[in-house]
């Protein structure tokens, strides 16, 4: 109900501080409409070809109450400070994009009901948000985002991407990656990967959300910050820890990794606090925290 912006920050000292640039992303810069409504959560990065890719959530603006149609696309930028080219369209969707998803083995409710306020068959909202974008070690473009394989179960999107002169599309939608302790909740949200070049692995942190329902009391839901480390992006992921828990780390959700070292076994983030955390530290950013593991 309230247009969202993205804006984005700048911290030379290893996130000890940081310096607002301003407003990166605003509603309505796709040209088909799928951002119409709203944005939300994505990722930049800073391309081989010294171009910037802009990664953020859209919502199409749908009547009865399908409020929550998110696609993904992502924007060009010659800077780290804007997009500079048009959208013409998101690189994933999934009305456009419906059977593409299901076939690789992603849930997606009723194509009439996707979007709707009221969850998917009696669990969350649909989730096809978040994406993040990253190089794998073959130098691949990668996308990875919040998705699932069930109402009630979560699962992380990934794929492929291309890039051409002026824009990034999807090149390989790749089945959904299951996460070990999945059973422990409903939603995987933010994920973010790593590579660990000590250890020679990939490392990717989620939040997770363990809410069954929409309209569901916040009381009755628990949130938490998960890492898990895979030698190969198709390959099993693990646990890092048994409980697999971040501690030390209560009511931060999206959290971005600024170091780790899995020798070591330390690690670095940054994240907001939730509507948890009470009035005064709700939704502003923690200090950078350092953590054992």
């Amino acid at each position: 109900l309230y247009p969202f912006h993205i804006r984005h920050f700048l911290s030379k000292d290893k996130g000890n501080s940081w310096k607002d640039l301003g407003v990166s992303i605003t509603p309505g810069g796709v040209v088909d409409g799928g951002d119409a409504r709203n944005v939300w959560s994505g990722s930049i990065l800073k391309l081989k070809s010294g171009k910037h890719a802009f990664g953020f959530t859209g919502i199409r603006n749908l009547p009865n109450g399908r409020n929550f149609l998110q696609t993904l696309c992502v924007g060009y930028g010659a800077s780290f400070y804007k997009i500079d080219h048009p959208i013409s369209e998101p690189f994933c969707c999934p009305i456009r994009d419906y059977s593409l998803i299901r076939d690789a083995g992603y849930y997606l409710g009723p194509i009439d009901d996707i979007g709707s306020q009221d969850g998917e068959a009696g669990g969350p909202i649909l989730a096809w948000r978040d994406p993040y974008l990253f190089y794998d070690r073959q130098a691949r473009l990668n996308a990875v985002w919040a998705a699932k394989v069930g109402p009630f179960s979560s699962a992380i999107g990934h794929a492929i991407l291309r890039e051409t002169e002026n824009r990034i599309e999807m090149q390989t939608l790749l089945p959904p990656i299951i996460l070990p302790d999945a059973e422990n909740f409903t939603q995987a949200e933010v994920p973010k990967i790593y590579f660990d070049h000590s250890a020679g692995h990939y490392v990717m942190i989620i939040s997770s959300c363990n809410r069954r329902y929409e309209g569901q009391p916040d009381c009755e839901i628990t949130h938490g910050l998960r890492l898990y480390h895979a030698h190969d992006l198709d390959s099993p992921w693990f646990a890092i820890q048994p409980d697999n828990l971040i501690k030390n780390a209560k009511y931060i959700f999206g959290a971005s990794l600024i170091d780790i070292d899995m020798s070591e076994r330390r690690l670095v983030l940054i994240g907001p606090y939730t509507e948890n955390a009470g009035a005064e530290l709700q939704l502003s950013f923690a200090k950078k925290l350092s953590l054992n593991f």
